[in-house]
């Protein structure tokens, strides 16, 4: 069996993509989950002195977008973001499929803590690592990169990025004939370069060195470096590449964003906007604000 057919499958070519009152349901049973459970998690906020508040981007922050290069930081949520760091309850983690240096400068706060390359790479204040596993596969990548390039050239909408510790082939764009394809050629490439394996996004696939670090390795780090706990952790991300997070911190306040059909997280949130109105109400609830 190929190792293509370990992992899960991509959704769709064409998918798209203080007490504090939470907003009302307006009969929406997406939003039910966090909403209806609004006073036991802000009742559990309220019970720790620290936080490590732990945010993926693409799809949560930012709404997924077709080209990766086009996602932005709305102004409020930056500003949002900005007041999360300005408290002394709070640390902030971004922890992201992107590399370090893509999503650290989407995000731009000096003192949060950052994983790029869905953990293999890590920084933040007294912490920097990287998977030496991942380091040493760089080779296979490059070798994955030209025979992509080459082979790309004749399919439409199909975006090969180079994110150092990682190569990501998106395609969101593409024709479904040409999806097949590609689908393809990657088989024979980790047929040709066995370090390597496939890893399915939404709407893309990644290629990776086997057993390197995942989101929740990387959180474990900055939780030991700040001398928290998963009890410590507020973390939002998504079900196509947060699991392993979501899986290692069950104790976590954890919640998935889109689709949560199969998800370990305890919340479920619909959308980017969902998101958002979620962390305005735990802004209140962290700082103690009251609203009417």
């Amino acid at each position: 069996m190929s190792q293509l057919a370990e992992t899960t499958d991509p959704p769709p070519i064409d998918s798209a993509s203080g007490q504090a009152e939470p907003p009302p349901e307006n009969g929406a049973s997406h939003c039910a989950s966090w909403v209806r459970h609004w006073p036991d998690i802000q009742a559990k906020i309220a019970s720790r002195p620290r936080w490590l508040l732990a945010l993926g981007f693409d799809g949560i922050l930012s709404p997924t977008v077709p080209r990766p290069s086009d996602a932005r930081l709305s102004d409020s949520t930056q500003a949002l973001l900005s007041k999360f760091a300005a408290s002394s309850r709070t640390t902030l983690a971004f922890l992201s499929g992107r590399s370090l240096g893509d999503i650290r400068s989407r995000i731009g706060l000096q003192d949060a803590f950052y994983a790029g390359n869905h953990g293999m790479e890590v920084r933040g204040p007294g912490l920097a690592s990287s998977d030496g596993l991942a380091v040493s596969c760089r080779s296979d990548l490059v070798d994955a990169l030209a025979s992509l390039g080459r082979w790309t050239k004749r399919l439409r909408g199909v975006l090969v990025e180079d994110k150092g510790l990682a190569v990501t082939v998106h395609w969101r764009l593409a024709d479904p004939d040409d999806a097949t394809a590609l689908r393809k050629l990657m088989e024979i490439i980790i047929q040709n370069h066995p370090r390597l394996k496939i890893f399915a996004g939404e709407a893309c696939w990644e290629l990776r060195a086997r057993a390197s670090w995942n989101k929740g390795d990387a959180l474990r780090q900055i939780l030991t470096r700040l001398q928290l706990t998963a009890a410590d952790t507020i973390y939002v991300g998504e079900a196509f590449t947060d699991e392993d997070a979501f899986a290692r911190l069950p104790e976590a306040l954890s919640f998935c964003v889109g689709s949560a059909a199969a998800t370990t997280a305890r919340y479920h949130l619909a959308d980017t906007d969902d998101a958002t109105q979620l962390l305005f109400c735990m802004l209140c609830a962290v700082t103690g604000l009251q609203l009417k």
